[in-house]
């Protein structure tokens, strides 16, 4: 009996001792993890779009020329660049009179730092890398940033601060169509600055937007600014200000009235081809954002649309749409609603004009 007592505390005591080691084991391993993330998140700067992005829209992502970089290196439609990228090499090291060994040499000496602003390049061997990266300055600035797509996010970052209004439930409030809005009594206008110049006067009901081309480079240039805002440490303005024009955008009817007061200059030109656009740039895109620069505009609009005048207004638009979509689609269904209206009309004189008879006699 003894014996048996013996063998179940020392199985209980082994039993301890691999819990405490796969616990220590944990704790260590997540330890490292934690670490990691905490010295070199904030020095990556080029990343893999995730593939929920590169889901919606594959060749948005995807260099149709040349690649920069050890990412698109190899791919067999951008072979025929390779050659003009040695040319460009030679020219490069020719003006600066030096010599390839010496570019090799501090390309290698640099190779960890730059490492380190890709989120990930364990499968690319020292001297792929080598042959294939670039030296940039390591601490993200608006005039010297590290690549062409933060350089683009920095250009357009906003010249100025808007004080954010805090939304009741938690999750900001967009605004309402381009159309509704129109309806429930708000002037739009343009002006010539920076995207993020938007403005409203609850006043006389105006809002301002700077003008915007839309062509067919919109679309890819958009995207990309939005995935780079999406992975890294930035604040969300490109992602913020294509949720507002989204808003606005609901319908080609809303397309053709921005582009009637110059907020919109459309060279795609169908009206709902710009619509398609903003509606789908949307689709991957976290809608309960915190930080929403347009915020505070959209409280204003919402508050404006939402007094009894314009919000009657508002309402009796949409009514309108409705009827406009469902039943008047074409010209065949409004000359079906005047025959049955003129029927009803005549029916009811009819009536009248019967009962009126019958009194008289």
């Amino acid at each position: 009996m003894g014996n048996v007592d013996n063998l179940t505390t020392n199985l209980k005591e082994c039993n301890e001792e691999v819990r405490i080691n796969v616990v220590e084991g944990l704790i260590s391993s997540m330890s490292e993890e934690l670490s990691a993330l905490a010295t070199n998140s904030y020095t990556v700067c080029i990343y893999r779009v995730s593939v929920k992005y590169r889901k919606s829209k594959e060749e948005a992502y995807t260099p149709r020329v040349v690649s920069v970089g050890p990412l698109h290196h190899g791919k067999i439609h951008l072979q025929a660049m390779e050659a003009y990228k040695l040319r460009y090499l030679q020219s490069f090291i020719s003006k600066l009179g030096i010599g390839i060994d010496k570019l090799i040499k501090y390309a290698a000496k640099m190779e960890a730092s730059v490492r380190g602003c890709y989120e990930d390049t364990s499968e690319f061997q020292s001297k792929e890398f080598l042959g294939n990266t670039k030296n940039e300055k390591q601490t993200p600035d608006c005039e010297q940033s590290r690549h062409l797509v933060e350089f683009l996010v920095f250009l357009h970052r906003p010249s100025s601060n808007r004080q954010q209004a805090p939304s009741g439930n938690g999750r900001c409030q967009y605004t309402i169509s381009a159309s509704q809005l129109h309806a429930a009594g708000v002037r739009f206008d343009h002006g010539m600055g920076e995207l993020f110049e938007v403005s409203f006067n609850d006043k006389d009901g105006q809002l301002k937007l700077s003008q915007l081309t839309v062509n067919d480079e919109t679309e890819t240039f958009f995207r990309n600014l939005i995935a780079y805002e999406q992975c890294g440490h930035y604040e969300k303005h490109i992602t913020s200000y294509i949720i507002f024009m989204d808003s606005l955008m609901k319908t080609a009817e809303d397309v053709d009235l921005l582009v009637k007061h110059g907020v919109i200059d459309n060279l795609l030109g169908e009206s709902k081809l710009v619509a398609t656009l903003f509606n789908n740039l949307c689709k991957e895109v976290m809608e309960e954002q915190k930080d929403f620069y347009f915020a505070e505009i959209c409280n204003d609009l919402n508050k404006y649309s939402k007094t009894r005048i314009h919000k009657w207004n508002s309402k009796w638009f949409k009514w309108k749409l409705i009827l406009k979509e469902k039943y008047f689609s074409n010209p065949w269904s409004f000359v079906a609603f005047l025959a049955a209206s003129a029927v009803i009309v005549l029916t009811v004189v009819q009536t009248v004009c019967s009962i009126l008879q019958t009194k008289n006699s």
